[in-house]
């Protein structure tokens, strides 16, 4: 939610810098995450911006009217979160993710990222992603986790297909604890009923997607 948006918010809702600490500590993330709501660069989850509006107290039809604009703040930031450090093809496919109605996922050898927990995710950004020292790993994993919250509880429910490969189940990315954790994920997602998460046998012939990736959308009538 961009938090100092509406006049009809309290001041207390827009924070000063020691303000911005106090309010990351209680949802346990960066103040970094606070600024960029404040700046309409960034929108918290909507569990984020409840367990801000019951710390300060806001209540009836001000929480109801925070809620509201934080949902349209998330909306207004689908692909933008972050994006300095995306290229414009990942802003893009962002945008469209948001928007299509199903999406089908292909990865060989890797989670694919929308499926990913976030520990999953951090350790593949880390030791794969774009290796440079100007890449900020949790500004990455930030805009990944966001982009997780606008598909996988978007209302509503988008129709979610995971393929994966056989060998992505026994590949250790950051650690066996993180793998196991990956997995019981996976099984989870298996159980939603918009979500479809299938295994491709690592002895199939002439996999036409070896070691590539592929992602499918679907816009109904409503095609961009």
């Amino acid at each position: 939610m961009q938090l100092s948006t509406s006049s009809s918010l309290p001041r207390k809702i827009r924070l000063t810098s020691s303000e911005q600490n106090d309010a990351a500590r209680e949802i346990g993330r960066k103040q970094t995450r606070i600024s960029r709501a404040e700046n309409g660069v960034g929108s918290l989850a909507p569990e984020e911006l409840a367990q801000l509006l019951d710390f300060y107290g806001v209540k009836g039809d001000m929480r109801a009217t925070a809620l509201a604009l934080g949902a349209q703040a998330r909306k207004r930031q689908r692909g933008r979160t972050y994006t300095d450090q995306l290229p414009r093809s990942f802003e893009r496919l962002a945008d469209l993710q948001a928007n299509a109605m199903a999406i089908g996922f292909y990865e060989t050898g890797i989670v694919p990222g929308l499926a990913q927990t976030r520990d999953y995710a951090k350790a593949v950004i880390a030791a794969f992603w774009w290796k440079s020292p100007e890449v900020d790993v949790e500004n990455l994993l930030s805009f990944r986790i966001d982009q997780q919250r606008r598909v996988l509880q978007a209302d509503p429910p988008k129709e979610l297909t995971f393929v994966l490969t056989e060998t992505a189940l026994d590949q250790v990315v950051g650690s066996a604890e993180v793998l196991r954790s990956q997995l019981l994920h996976l099984l989870q997602l298996g159980e939603r009923h918009n979500a479809t998460v299938q295994i491709m046998c690592r002895d199939v012939p002439d996999n036409p997607l070896l070691g590539g990736g592929l992602i499918t959308l679907d816009f109904g009538d409503a095609a961009p």
